[in-house]
Formats: structure tokens, C-alpha cells, sequence
């Protein structure tokens, strides 16, 4: 997902809007600090994950997030829902279905990016 997410900041930076890229291999440790300063510092947190959102990174992030004051940025997690997923194809058919791809992912970021 690194790279999909790589081109999507691409394209918003394009358009004007500035992306920041925190790759979070692995939820622990997680990077507190990362987290809080892109809190702080930014209109808004995606967390893009090629999994069920629920116990991932998304929700480490939002346990971080929990953890601090009001005021700080939004969180946007994209992943799979956790519902039955009756599709079966290939990484990138499943993918768009799930909004997964650099082109779905983009636009719901677009949708949701606060003003």
C-alpha cells in the first residue's frame, strides 16, 4: 500500500494539496511522536491500510490520538470494512472495490479532507 499511497500524495500535492508520508510498517512500537507532531501540524490523518481497519494501524493511531488534547487533526482510516467480503479477484479488482486504489483513494480523501 506504500506505493498507492505514494502516488495518491503525489497527485494531491500536485493539486495543491500538501501530503505528508509517515510509513508505519509495523504497529509496535508506534511512533507516538510522529503521530502527534503530523496531529498538530496538519489539517487532517489517513491512515491507509490493506487490511480490516479494526485493531490495525488506523486504530493505533486513533489510541494515540485519544490520548491528547482536543483541537488536534481529524482521522480518515482507509481499509476493509469489517463485513463479509462475497468478491473474489485480482489485488487490484479488490482494491477499487474496497477503495483501495490510488484512484478511489484519492477522491474519498479529497471528500473528507476538511477546509
Amino acid at each position: 500500500m506504500l506505493h498507492t499511497t505514494m502516488q495518491v500524495g503525489e497527485k494531491l500535492t500536485l493539486s495543491g494539496i500538501s501530503a505528508r508520508i509517515l510509513s508505519m510498517p509495523c504497529l509496535q512500537p508506534i511512533d507516538d511522536d510522529a503521530i502527534q507532531k503530523a496531529a498538530v501540524s496538519t489539517r487532517g490523518i489517513v491512515t491507509v491500510e490493506e487490511h480490516i481497519c479494526r485493531g490495525g494501524l488506523g486504530g493505533a493511531v486513533a489510541e494515540v490520538l485519544a490520548g491528547m488534547l482536543p483541537g488536534h487533526a481529524p482521522l480518515f482510516r482507509a481499509g476493509l470494512k469489517n463485513i463479509p467480503f462475497p468478491k473474489a479477484g485480482d489485488q487490484e479488482y479488490i482494491r477499487h472495490l474496497s477503495r483501495l486504489s490510488a484512484t478511489t483513494l484519492e477522491e474519498d480523501i479529497r471528500n473528507w479532507l476538511p477546509s
